[in-house]
């Protein structure tokens, strides 16, 4: 970006430029910042520019002024920006000259400082540059834009629909099943030699793909001179909006190697062969006020969770290929919990859930339901595993939720289960019933089971918010010898357990504070052991670095009647920004003499594109062991290959070279990476120009566009531009989101071409590529007035929102107009559309109501220009149009009464 000063002179005048002006620092020391902008706690697009300079941030004042939505012109000399107020009557001049303002100039555009800017336009300012965040307030009267923003959420509050259909997201395509659609795998070997001078080699491996219209999952690891150590294959579908294999209600079918259903004073028997049906949604949380977070990764990698954007803990992948995060603690409301996965070679991969608490009841009339049996701990091919069982034995569940009212749900469960986690356990029965309720901002669960050897429970909890904060009681019992799975503490069965749990925002304090959560945990065993744990969690963000500190206190009643006292901080840190990525966890006791009990720090750093150094120390708490390791990692874009080393005190090493790969099929071939291609989903986009504008690719009379920039989302997708024949791979791609897929204009090789469709949301599915077509059309344009009339004038109006509405009722664009009134739709494809003024706004003080213009654009990208809005400047609201000019035949128009 070029800072240029304010010159005296005509150049300037004649641009309509305030004169005189000078900047305050050389262009070396300008750093341009892309803001994005938040009002009322809501988003606004598009991002707006700033420079900073020595400190200073300077603002576009124009761009400032329409963000706020008050009216505004400028000066005939453009030394004076006059911004209108609440009332038509005045206008406050706001200078933007450098004598006063302290104002430059960059590209043509007018930059103030902050606090001018807040001082000037009545508003309250607040940016945080190390997110690019720019928050705007009314310093008093509410400003228009704040308005606009309750209005609207009260509407979708209320859930009221105005007289035109209101825009919303693209309709989601589904990715279509197939009889057989090649598979997606990530695949990694790795080879080491130890001080002794033993090597060994091995492998896993994740592939998934679809075979007779099922997804099938195989993950198999072991040494290369031996058979696997574990085998693992699952069939079946699974869908986040339910409608698998055609019901409604079914929204998860499994058959393989399987988990069970959590549940209530059960537990959940491990993953064994069997089959898994979920006839309830998929983010319903395994209890009412906790829920387990678990998914495959590759071995070696490390999985950070996060609940709405605090990080919660960190562990790294184990052998078996899975992350497990046990009794993750949920909030009354909406809980989004995002694990981020992180490669050794700096790989990274995300994967999002959203439960929500309070409003996860079963509709009145509703079923909701699971059931599955399974052999726990048995493989279903376990006779190529070199390995024993846990468990000998058939387990399986099933539960019924009915919704009798909108707060209120019965359920019934039956189950068969290991009841002790002891390997050769016997199996127990089970039964019980739960009720659920929520009453306000208030949830309640209480449930009773029996077991068929003997014995019963019972326990009542629950989970509300208190303004921001959000407290939880559970209490649980267990009597006559009840023993499950859910029942043990270190493997000693429990006779009772109590939890309060209170998290709380500290944003009432001040910004950047993060939260805090307290929890008291009382046990007591069947032993008569007795202990007795508290906490306290402090959860933050500090330039960029996530905190999760935690001080835990523990007191244990021993049988003989002595105690033991123990306390310690647990603690973990993650940090992301630029090339840099680290991530630590340490636990530090304080009983007795105080001791670094056991920590694992991890940091890695990109060099280049290519080339990552990382590297690591550790303590581990049962060895007792100290040590440390550094690798060298080389992205060759289809693999990743990595060397290191690493070393404990007692003077042992190991020295390793490894090797991952990720590979798919697109229509040109094989596809070799270095990023995870297994578990996420994969889109293969075709971009073409639709001479023969029936939206599907014709050979010989379209064509395909090359180096055309996709975005995924609304941003840039790395990597992501067309080839020769319109083609591009998109990996990566979460599942269970809809991925909103669309085209940088700018890149395409005419001003005129546009999509047909501005985005295509598409729902990824593990393991399958879907191949989408994207077709481009020529475009027109459709522009027009807004004028103010009375008997004696004519006058343009600015500041009047305008909606581009397609055939389909949805809004596609929206307009404000400028200064002499006028208003301008670009890149419009070729159809039927209707240009409305949007309601809810006031013109002359008389709301604004239905008013629209027909029009259509015709197949070879057509212009309409002239189509005008006219309002009463008495107040009388609109009294007419004014007719188009079509600049080329072939394109129409017509006008319908307000």
């Amino acid at each position: 970006m070029r800072l240029l000063h304010f010159l005296a002179g005509a150049a300037m005048a004649t641009a309509g430029l305030p004169t005189g002006a000078s900047a305050s620092a050389s262009p070396e020391t300008a750093d341009p910042r892309l803001l994005r902008v938040r009002v009322a706690a809501e988003e606004i697009d598009p991002a707006l520019d700033a420079i900073l300079i020595d400190g200073v941030l300077y603002l576009p004042a124009v761009r400032l002024v329409e963000l706020i939505e008050r009216p505004h012109r400028l000066s005939e000399d453009g030394q004076t920006l006059l911004v209108g107020g609440r009332e038509p009557t005045g206008e406050t001049p706001i200078s933007l000259t450098a004598a006063e303002a302290g104002a430059i100039i960059e590209d043509g555009a007018v930059f103030i400082p902050m606090p001018y800017a807040e001082a000037a336009f009545s508003i309250d300012l607040e940016a945080d540059l190390e997110r690019d965040v720019l928050t705007v307030r009314s310093a008093g009267t509410p400003l228009p834009v704040e308005e606009r923003l309750a209005r609207e959420a009260g509407w979708r509050r209320r859930a009221i629909v105005g007289t035109e259909p209101e825009s919303g997201p693209p309709p989601v395509t589904e990715t279509p099943w197939a009889l057989y659609a090649p598979v997606m795998g990530d695949v990694a070997v790795n080879a080491r030699t130890d001080s002794d001078g033993a090597g060994s080699v091995d492998y896993n491996a994740l592939i998934i793909g679809e075979l007779a219209w099922l997804t099938h999952e195989l993950y198999v690891s072991g040494p290369a001179d031996g058979g696997p150590d574990d085998l693992r294959l699952t069939s079946g579908r699974r869908d986040y909006d339910g409608g698998v294999f055609g019901i409604p209600s079914l929204y998860e079918a499994a058959a393989g190697d399987v988990m069970g259903h959590t549940v209530p004073m059960v537990g959940r028997p491990p993953m064994g062969r069997g089959v898994s049906l979920g006839g309830r949604p998929l983010t319903q949380p395994a209890e009412f006020d906790v829920t387990r977070v678990e998914g495959d990764a590759l071995p070696g990698w490390d999985a950070e969770l996060y609940r709405n954007d605090e990080l919660v803990s960190i562990q790294r992948i184990g052998p078996d290929g899975r992350y497990r995060f046990e009794d993750v603690a949920l909030s009354f409301g909406r809980n989004r919990l995002l694990v981020r996965l992180y490669g050794p070679q700096g790989q990274m991969r995300e994967t999002v859930q959203t439960i929500g608490i309070g409003a996860d009841m079963a509709p009145p009339g509703a079923v909701r339901w699971a059931a599955f049996v399974n052999q726990p701990d048995r493989r279903l091919f376990e006779g190529l595993l070199d390995r024993r069982p846990r468990y000998d034995g058939v387990a399986g569940s099933v539960m019924l939720d009915v919704g009798l009212t909108r707060s209120l749900s019965v359920g019934a469960f039956a189950a068969r289960s290991p009841a002790s986690s002891r390997t050769g356990s016997d199996f127990a029965s089970y039964g019980g019933v739960v009720v659920r309720t929520t009453v306000g901002p208030v949830a309640v669960e209480a449930a009773a089971a029996a077991r068929e050897a003997g014995g019963w429970a019972w326990r009542a909890g629950g989970l509300t918010s208190l303004g921001p904060a959000s407290l939880t009681v559970r209490h649980e019992e267990y009597l006559d010898g009840y023993r499950s799975l859910d029942t043990e503490l270190a493997a000693i069965p429990l006779r009772r357990f109590s939890r309060v749990r209170l998290s709380t925002p500290l944003s009432a304090l001040g910004p950047g504070l993060g939260s805090i959560s307290l929890s008291a945990d009382r046990s007591e065993l069947v032993s008569g052991r007795q202990e007795t744990a508290a906490r306290l969690n402090w959860r933050v963000e500090t330039r960029g670095i996530n905190f999760d500190h935690g001080v835990e206190y523990r007191t244990e009643r021993r049988i003989d009647g002595s105690t033991l006292d123990q306390a310690f901080y647990a603690g973990a840190a993650s940090l992301t920004r630029g090339p840099l990525s680290a991530r630590a966890a340490l636990r530090y006791g304080f009983s007795g003499e105080s001791d670094l009990e056991t920590y694992d720090v991890s940091i890695q750093y990109r060099l280049s594109d290519t080339l990552i150094v990382s590297t690591g120390m550790f303590r581990d708490q049962m060895s007792g062991l100290t040590g440390g390791n550094f690798g060298i990692s080389r992205d060759l874009g289809f693999a990743f290959l990595n060397l290191g080393a690493s070393w404990d005190d007692n003077g042992e090493y190991t020295i390793g070279a490894g090797l991952t790969v990720s590979f798919g099929f697109d229509s040109r071939g094989p596809r070799l990476s270095s990023r995870p291609q297994a578990r996420m989903g994969a889109i293969e986009p075709f971009v073409f120009l639709d001479r023969g504008g029936d939206g599907h690719y014709q050979a010989g009379v379209d064509e395909p566009l090359a180096d055309v920039q996709l975005l995924v989302n609304r941003y840039p997708a790395p990597a992501a531009r067309t080839d020769a024949g319109g083609r591009a791979w998109l990996t990566g791609l979460a599942p269970g989101e809809p991925v909103r897929l669309g085209v940088d204009a700018s890149s395409l090789p005419d001003a005129f071409l546009a999509p047909a469709r501005a985005e295509i949301a598409v729902e990824p599915r593990p393991g399958r590529a879907f191949r989408l077509e994207i077709p481009i059309v020529e475009s027109g344009e459709i522009s027009g007035v807004v004028e103010l009339l009375d008997d004696t004038r004519r006058a343009p109006l600015h500041g009047v929102r305008l909606e581009l509405v397609d055939e389909q009722g949805e809004v596609r664009a929206t307009a404000v107009s400028m200064f002499d009134g006028a208003w301008l739709f670009d890149q419009v494809p070729p159809g039927r559309w209707i240009v409305r003024a949007h309601a809810g706004q006031s013109v002359a003080g008389t709301p604004v109501g239905p008013a629209f213009v027909q029009t259509i654009v015709g197949p070879r990208g057509l212009i309409v220009n002239g189509l005008g809005f006219q309002f009463d400047a008495r107040g009388g609201g609109l009294i007419g149009y004014t007719a188009a000019v079509i600049d080329a035949p072939g394109s129409g128009y017509g006008r319908s009464p307000p």
